[in-house]
């Protein structure tokens, strides 16, 4: 009886230990072959990856796999050969926590102020902000909670929007757990925060949005979409107001995917604003 028990459980056990500990080919730029079971593959981004894999990159090339379980993303570079299985822990190297990072770092109090429409000297198309006409300074129905926000009391947010069907609840009750617990609420904000952007919410709002899906791609190494994500968050807010974190991630993201000049760009500007970050001898320049 222990015996078939033990069995069952093996059976039942087993199948859900394969579901949950995967390796995922979550990102990849340039020249990389996918071997599996001795034939090549065709890579595509979100792949589950065997332990037999073998990667190959060539020249200005890389993939970046991700451990489901661990949250550790490894980075394999140009020109290299791996099999899957023969990266050593020690070969890995967990992104620095920009979860961490940005929910330390100032909030937005969801209070639209006047600000001059930044120039295009990135190439970007310009934007307007908020003027502060009678519409966009009338008094908001969550101030209470925008105010916890700015004072990082997430806790109490969560609980007074957890049945919010307004876009400012919605957003700081997604945005709040996130802060709360960090990337593993991914699957269930991403697609709130997703169609918060989409929808007819606050500037102020979607840049904030913006920003924490930029963390949460850059944390998985999908760095298009971290790149993409922060880009959009930043060409809303003035250069000098883009935080540490922000910069990490457009620098960092921008090297990855081979935007190297945007990275340069980025890191300068990180270096003048925020001199003594120790976040910019982190960045590995492409």
């Amino acid at each position: 009886m222990k015996i078939r028990f033990f069995f069952l459980f093996f059976i039942l056990f087993f199948p859900f230990t394969l579901l949950h500990a995967e390796q995922r080919l979550n990102f990849f730029v340039g020249d990389v072959t996918i071997e599996i079971n001795g034939k090549n593959v065709e890579p595509v981004i979100g792949m589950v990856l065997p332990p037999n894999t073998v990667i190959v990159t060539g020249k200005r090339s890389q993939a970046h796999i991700f451990d489901t379980v661990s949250g550790i993303v490894t980075s394999i570079q140009p020109e290299q050969k791996i099999t899957l299985s023969s990266i050593s822990k020690t070969k890995k190297n967990k992104n620095l926590s920009v979860w961490d990072k940005l929910r330390k770092e100032k909030h937005a109090t969801g209070i639209s102020t006047t600000a001059a429409v930044r120039g295009a000297e990135e190439g970007n198309v310009e934007l307007e902000w908020d003027t502060g006409d009678e519409e966009s300074t009338r008094k908001d129905d969550r101030a209470t909670e925008w105010m916890l926000f700015g004072e990082k009391q997430y806790e109490r947010i969560v609980h007074l929007t957890k049945n919010a069907s307004d876009v400012d609840g919605i957003f700081l009750n997604a945005a709040s757990i996130y802060y709360l617990e960090g990337s593993k609420t991914a699957e269930k904000i991403v697609p709130i925060l997703k169609k918060v952007i989409a929808g007819d919410a606050k500037s102020i709002i979607k840049s904030e949005s913006n920003k924490i899906l930029a963390a949460i791609y850059f944390e998985q190494g999908r760095f298009d979409l971290a790149w993409e994500h922060m880009n959009a968050a930043a060409v809303t807010i003035p250069e000098s107001e883009i935080s540490e974190t922000g910069y990490y991630i457009l620098a960092q993201s921008a090297f990855f995917t081979n935007r190297s000049d945007e990275g340069r760009l980025y890191l300068k500007k990180m270096k003048r604003y925020h001199a003594n970050s120790p976040l910019i001898e982190k960045i590995i320049e492409r």
